[in-house]
Order: C-alpha cells, then sequence, then structure tokens
C-alpha cells in the first residue's frame, strides 16, 4: 500500500496486484490495456488507475477549495508511484553494457525519471540518445482473483492457481490447460473473441453447490480479458519456473510464447507409450503434475542416450536443452 496525507488523516492506495480486489483487478487490466493500445499516456494512465482506486476526481465538491490546486499536485505525483502493473524493458542490451551492474538491475523495475542517484543519472544522461524504454506487463499476481464468474443463473469455478518464489499450488487440469493454451492462441493470433470464449469455458466450470463469494459475468468483455491475464500469469509462472523452463527452452531464440513443448497428442502419447499411465489418467493431473511428468521423462531420455554413449553435448544437441 501506498500512504498519504489527506485533511482528514492517513490515506492509503493499493500498489501492487495482491492489494487489488477482484473488481479493482478487473478495472486495472481493462485500463492497462488501453494504455497498452495507445489510448493513454503513462501519467493519463497511472491517474486513471488512482482514480479508479481511490474514486477521487478533480471535479469532486469536497476538493473544490483554495488549496485543491495542491491536492491535486500532490495526487499527480503519488499517481507516479503506481508501478505495480507494468515495468520498464529497457534497451538495446549493447546500449546496456555500458550500464554499472547497479544501474542495470535498477533499471529492471523503475523507469529512467524515476531513478535519483547521481552517477546512475549521470550514465543515464550519456547514453539517452541510444537507450529505448519500453513498456513490459508485470504477470506476476501471485493467484487467481477471478475463481468464480457468472453465466445468467449458472456459476461456473475457475481454477485454483497460486505461485510464489517457492511453490506452486493448482488444481487446474493439465486437458484443461492443453486445451485453453490452443484456444488462446488462436484468440492472440487471429483477435476473434470466439476463441477467448472457448478458451475460457475450458478453464471454467459449472458448479452446481451454492457459494457466497462473488462472482463476475462471463459475458462482460472486461471480465474475459482478465481472465485472459490470468491465463497469461499462469503460463508465465510455469515458463520461468527453474526446472520447468526446460520444457520452454528447446527452440533456441523463438519467444517465450513459441516455446510451448507440450502438444495435447504427442506429449501424452509419448508419456504412454513410456509407461507413465494412461491419456484419461494424464490429462486429468494438476497441471504442476504434469509438468514434473515431463521433467521425468525428459530427465529418461538423457540417462537413455547416456546409455548409448552420448556425451553432454551430443545430448544437449539432440535434446535441444542446456547440459553442462
Amino acid at each position: 500500500m501506498l500512504t498519504f496525507k489527506t485533511p482528514s488523516g492517513i490515506g492509503e492506495v493499493e500498489n501492487c496486484w495482491a492489494d487489488l480486489t477482484p473488481a479493482q483487478f478487473i478495472e486495472t487490466v481493462a485500463i492497462t490495456n488501453r494504455f497498452l493500445a495507445g489510448e493513454t499516456t503513462l501519467e493519463e494512465y497511472r491517474l486513471c488507475l488512482l482514480q479508479m482506486l481511490t474514486g477521487y476526481a478533480r471535479k469532486n465538491r469536497v476538493l473544490r477549495i483554495p488549496s485543491a490546486d495542491i491536492i491535486n499536485e500532490n495526487l499527480f505525483l503519488l499517481s507516479e508511484q503506481l508501478n505495480f502493473a507494468i515495468r520498464p524493458k529497457a534497451g538495446p542490451p549493447e546500449v546496456l553494457e555500458f550500464f554499472t551492474p547497479e544501474l542495470r538491475k535498477a533499471i529492471e523495475t523503475r523507469f529512467p525519471w524515476e531513478i535519483h542517484e547521481p552517477d546512475q543519472v549521470a550514465q543515464l544522461v550519456s547514453m539517452k540518445n541510444n537507450l529505448q524504454i519500453q513498456y513490459d506487463l508485470n504477470f506476476n499476481i501471485g493467484h487467481n482473483p477471478l475463481r468464480y464468474l457468472r453465466f445468467g443463473e449458472t456459476v461456473l469455478e475457475g481454477p485454483l492457481f497460486e505461485a510464489d518464489q517457492h511453490e506452486i499450488n493448482t488444481n487446474l487440469k493439465a486437458g484443461a490447460y492443453i486445451d485453453a493454451h490452443a484456444y488462446f492462441g488462436e484468440y492472440w493470433r487471429t483477435k476473434n473473441r470466439k476463441y477467448l470464449d472457448r478458451a475460457i469455458l475450458c478453464l471454467y466450470n459449472p458448479l452446481k453447490t451454492e457459494i457466497t463469494a462473488e462472482t463476475f459475468d462471463f459475458t462482460n468483455d472486461k471480465v474475459k480479458d482478465a481472465v485472459a491475464f490470468v491465463f497469461v500469469f499462469i503460463e508465465q509462472t510455469l515458463v520461468t519456473d527453474p526446472v520447468f523452463s526446460l520444457l520452454y527452452s528447446r527452440d533456441g531464440e523463438q519467444p517465450l510464447s513459441n516455446k510451448i513443448n507440450i502438444g495435447p497428442d504427442a506429449v501424452i502419447g509419448q508419456m504412454v507409450t513410456a509407461g507413465f499411465g494412461t491419456y484419461e489418467s494424464i490429462v486429468n493431473l494438476d497441471v504442476r503434475a504434469f509438468f514434473n511428468l515431463q521433467v521425468l521423462m525428459l530427465r529418461r531420455n538423457v540417462e537413455t542416450l547416456r546409455g548409448y554413449g552420448k556425451n553432454n553435448g551430443e545430448i544437449a544437441k539432440t535434446l535441444k536443452i542446456p547440459m553442462e
């Protein structure tokens, strides 16, 4: 939380994904999407976030007082600290090589104008004509905040997915993940929202029991876009996991989104042939267990190649994985 002084005391505003309510999460994704589409500037984006999170607007009657301009200026400065949803992406690499390790680390999470250490500012100024700053999304939301959707009178239950630096806790089935991944891929490729609907229905199933938790309208486009954001968080969590990342690195220079190595029939078929279970049992594993099984199969392949006398370099080339 960010804290600030108000005429009536101390105020707070959310400044990390974990602080948001599900409704705030949906609106944050919508505001961020508009910014990334070029519909708002960075300053407007942050002010829109602040207005949504606090309910404040310049036209508020309560602030039509002589000190209103000062308050508005302070709120503008406060909005500049809202940095949880986007992060800088600096480049090109050959320019970053001129920076000290401390500055390279700082610029991973802070925009150049947020860096005030004199020596680092001097480095930035010297390279200002060559440094390129883009915006990258921070998908590290920690958990799926949208567990329940509503379609008419039907409540749809989505997957539990929680992740931190040490553990992934989920009930998302491998089969559902594979199918959703395919439909999301088609949606992002074609921009046809029918694929988005199908992807979401792979992840959410009708719930027969009554619940008291908050639900969100499945037909609302903002809700759908927020679910897509959640899925990218799930995918990125798997991509960057220290162990599972081996399964995403077989295509060398391809971007992460193209490194997925879980063909619905090819990999599962290999698992069935190798004796890891039946097709039905494998698709009903939770996605963490499914990926652990892929890693186990990969290790078995490594040992098999070693049994044929292959060295680490030959194994790495055959399996397209890094080996020391």
